[in-house]
């Protein structure tokens, strides 16, 4: 009997051994595990704060190259002539508008490379040397709509807009579809920055990322 309280004891001895390793170590792993999670934590806000520095950093450029475009305007839906001196057609457009300029007061214009043969009309591209003078032909351009009336059959029609970013031009687009979408009146670009209307009643709201379209259907966010 002796032998076995003996035996009894050295187990519950070994077991109380392991009971207080094995709490050891789990305090231990209990420990580790809240460092992790504070580690993790800080992981999680220096990314978020690298993220938002870096939209920052993209903004800034962003709005930084849209500066650089501010004296410069995209017209699409002239025809391309073989040879054609597109500072000329430039003036003579903007000649219908009612404005009287030479191509003194123009810097450059010329077509955009079209994404592809397709394109009968690609783009020109024209920087004037006053943002004043870009921004009086961007009031006029309404009378494009009695030019495009007097092209008849021609089969093409002349807008003129602002040259924008990629970003600007994407924002623009989405701005598009939502005007479809939810039955706006009215979305234009001034400055870089987009805007819709609903209607005459309604003010205009400025989109400046995709975020700003997000809606239930009744109303932007």
């Amino acid at each position: 009997m002796m032998n076995e309280i003996q035996e009894i004891r050295k187990s519950q001895e070994y077991l109380g051994s392991k009971y207080k390793e094995i709490k050891d170590e789990l305090k231990t792993m209990q420990n580790i595990n809240k460092n992790l999670e504070h580690e993790n934590a800080i992981f999680k806000q220096t990314v978020a704060s690298l993220q938002k520095q870096s939209t920052e950093s993209e903004a800034k450029v962003n709005n930084l190259e849209q500066y650089s475009r501010r004296c410069c305007l995209e017209i699409q839906g002239i025809p391309y002539k073989y040879n054609e001196n597109t500072e000329e057609v430039v003036v003579y457009l903007v000649k219908q508008l009612g404005i009287n300029i030479t191509g003194l007061e123009i810097i450059v214009a010329h077509r955009l490379a079209p994404p592809n043969d397709s394109i009968r009309y690609p783009a020109i591209i024209v920087k004037f040397r006053s943002q004043k003078l870009r921004d009086t032909i961007c009031h006029k351009r309404w009378k494009l709509k009695d030019i495009n009336n007097k092209t008849g059959n021609d089969g093409f029609k002349v807008f003129i807009n602002e040259s924008l970013t990629k970003a600007n031009k994407e924002v623009f687009k989405a701005a598009l579809s939502f005007k479809k979408r939810f039955h706006y009146k009215y979305v234009w670009t001034n400055h870089g920055l987009t805007y819709l209307k609903k209607d005459q009643d309604h003010p205009a709201t400025i989109i400046r990322r995709f975020e700003d379209l997000l809606s239930d259907g009744k109303g932007l966010k």
